[in-house]
């Protein structure tokens, strides 16, 4: 899976790279809130995923700071977490 949306979405297609950081964003945020400030991650690395993920309608703007990961991004997430755990099981 090239992408991160689940099937069906509007083209979500990028980097492997890119979709990693991706559910990892989405993880992150989904566990700590909505504020992407002070995630463990360079903040330039976040901003740019979440302008990919609101784009794709995985996470939506609460207000200028604040982000909320949709029905389609908790899809999304659960996905590439089953992804992951499949590829380990078989590595």
């Amino acid at each position: 899976m090239a992408g991160l949306a689940p099937a069906g979405s509007a083209g979500y297609t990028v980097g492997m790279g890119s979709a990693h950081l991706d559910a990892i964003v989405l993880a992150l945020l989904r566990g700590r809130g909505a504020d992407p400030r002070g995630l463990p991650l360079p903040q330039r690395l976040v901003h740019a995923s979440l302008r990919r993920l609101e784009r794709c309608g995985l996470v939506t703007r609460r207000d200028e700071r604040r982000f909320r990961v949709t029905r389609a991004g908790e899809e999304a997430l659960r996905v590439r977490l089953l992804e992951w755990r499949t590829t380990r099981r078989g590595a």
